[in-house]
């Protein structure tokens, strides 16, 4: 009996949990969101995002209205799902979507003496794009302190590890900006930290509880609801008066942070000191001084065990690129010994062969006179005989190329003339048949008589055959005049 009222007091306590659990947001049957606004009052097809279970819309004239889930449908286990989760949900979707985002100015803090708690604004507020946006991936300095991204928390060995909501990447897949987004709970010191460490421009963007994607699009469309978590331009700005400081603005003698007011005396001042120091002596025995310190000896340490590392690393890199080169030049010492090897065999059998022609020319020496001097007669003779051949030759050809020339630009000329009295053709077509008789004649007694000469030189061979191809131009031409008249007859 005792479990039993124990099995229904846990289970009243789940259907009051869920009966006070209420939501901006719920869906229908055929799985599109719905928004209280556009809600009708009662249960009317609405199910958990959730969990799925059905769920009522309260829409009266106290209480706000509200999604709430139904008491009698005895759910098994209880919703973990919230308005929160979905906002966070639909900010992130809309990112990737729109791919931008407007972040705030940028700002660095004043200094005391120019006013107590203000900033100098150093870049203002833009809107930012991005070529790519990824959710919810992990992003941590390795061992040698560059930038990586993983989808997997326990991929590789991590320093300093952070998730945010989203990240955005430019065309080159660099990270330019990381976004947290916060619908209830804030980023903690510790993740803070973190991003500080990592040293990428992050933002935090609260979403208030509102009911529509629009209302979540015009938030991110502003830089109301957004902070800087961290900003590189800002954190490596040192203030400039001249740059940063408003004309308006000058030392003033308000009391400010570290300042002494005017009259004060010796005592008063003692005083204020011993008060600093007995505070910052209960902030460094506390717990909270105690894990922040922690924590940064143990960012350190990981600093210095990177530093070793890579110091271990660069030696073993710088012995083996050493061993590399060493081997290198093993390599080139054993291909220079080989090149300088069949440098010596080429000149050996240079030598010899040396040796062997002189000994032959040494073998001949004693004939060689006399028969260098019948030679040059025999060549002396030879070339008296070449050049009077080639004297009587040039001149006969000289005659007949003159001939020639005479009778080719004559024909050319009586073409000329027939092509242009076709009426008279066939009695300048048989003047033209014996005047090529004559020629073809005269080019077969040309060609018997070189002939005849034996050998003759390549320009008198061509120059003939240009003439001869003048003839056969010429010949090319009767035979073109007799296919006119036939198609005139």
């Amino acid at each position: 009996m005792a479990r039993f009222f124990i099995v229904v007091f846990i289970y009243s306590r789940k259907l009051m949990q869920m009966r006070k659990a209420t939501f901006q947001h719920a869906k229908l049957e055929n799985g599109d969101e719905i928004s209280i606004r556009k809600a009708v009052s009662g249960g009317k097809g609405y199910f958990c995002i959730g969990c799925g279970s059905p769920m009522m819309a309260c829409i009266g004239l106290v209480q706000t209205p509200h999604f709430r889930h139904q008491a009698d449908v005895g759910a098994a286990k209880e919703c973990v799902w919230s308005d929160e989760t979905h906002r966070h949900k639909v900010a992130k979707d809309i990112l990737q979507i729109t791919r931008t985002i407007k972040v705030p100015p940028i700002t660095i803090p004043l200094p005391a003496e120019y006013g107590e708690d203000e900033e100098a604004e150093i870049r203002g507020a833009r809107t930012v794009q991005a070529h790519r946006v990824l959710i919810e991936r992990y992003v941590y300095l390795d061992e040698t302190g560059n930038v990586r991204l993983t989808k997997d928390e326990s991929t590789g060995e991590k320093f300093i590890s952070v998730k945010p909501d989203a990240l955005f990447l430019d065309a080159q897949g660099k990270i330019i900006l990381l976004i947290e987004i916060c619908a209830t709970h804030k980023v903690d010191a510790e993740k803070l930290a973190k991003l500080m460490t990592i040293g990428i421009d992050a933002v935090e963007v609260k979403i208030p509880p509102v009911p529509e994607k629009e209302d979540i699009e015009k938030i991110l469309e502003s830089h109301t609801n957004t902070q800087w978590l961290y900003n590189y331009e800002r954190a490596h700005t040192t203030f400039d008066p001249s740059n940063h400081l408003p004309k308006r603005k000058s030392p003033g003698t308000a009391l400010g942070r570290g300042r002494v007011p005017a009259g004060e005396d010796y005592q008063c001042r003692a005083y204020r000191i011993k008060n600093v120091i007995r505070q910052l002596e209960t902030y460094m025995g506390s717990g909270e001084f105690g894990r922040r310190k922690g924590e940064a000896e143990e960012a350190i340490g990981q600093v210095r065990g990177a530093e070793v590392e890579a110091g271990e690393r660069f030696l073993r890199m710088d012995a083996k690129a050493r061993a590399a080169a060493e081997e290198k030049i093993r390599q080139r010492d054993r291909l220079d010994e080989e090149a300088r090897r069949e440098y010596r065999k080429l000149e050996q059998r240079y030598q010899n062969a040396s040796r062997k022609l002189e000994e032959e020319e040494r073998d001949v020496g004693g004939s060689q006179g006399e028969l260098s001097t019948t030679f040059r007669e025999e060549v002396g003779r030879a070339r008296e005989k070449l050049s009077r051949k080639e004297s009587e030759l040039n001149a006969r050809i000289g005659a007949e190329e003159d001939s020639i020339a005479k009778r080719v630009e004559a024909t050319r000329i009586r073409v000329k003339e027939l092509r242009g009295e076709i009426d008279s053709i066939g009695d300048e077509e048989e003047r033209l048949g014996r005047e090529e008789k004559e020629y073809r004649a005269a080019e077969y007694y040309v060609i018997c008589q070189i002939e005849s000469e034996g050998q003759i030189d390549s320009w008198m061979r061509e120059e003939i055959f240009r003439v001869s191809g003048e003839a056969n131009r010429v010949r090319d031409d009767l035979r073109r005049i007799r296919e006119v008249r036939e198609k005139l007859d």
